[in-house]
């Protein structure tokens, strides 16, 4: 992890730990569809209280409120799409 990175974690395994579950918002391409696995492996501990938390991951084009009603319908993370990237990602 990189070093300017830590500060950002720590805060929000911190916020993670009061939530019933955490929706992670990416761009809709390859890049966003793995990057909802790096995040949710990463605030996944044992030692913080958040392994069991729900994690589930939503799609936008745009921020603005209209693109907001992709939290109406959030969906798992699909280990198929995070481990097709992760092996396009390392293949380079």
């Amino acid at each position: 992890m990189m070093a300017d990175k830590k500060k950002i974690i720590a805060e929000l395994k911190t916020a993670a730990k009061t939530s019933e579950k955490i929706i992670l918002a990416t761009d809709p391409d390859r890049e966003g569809k793995r990057l909802p696995g790096i995040f949710r492996n990463c605030l996944k501990s044992k030692k913080q209280g958040v392994k069991r938390k729900t994690f589930q991951r939503i799609a936008f084009h745009e921020i603005t409120k209209e693109a907001s009603s992709g939290f109406k319908e959030p969906r798992s993370i699909d280990e198929n799409l995070v481990d097709a990237q992760t092996a396009r990602k390392s293949s380079r």
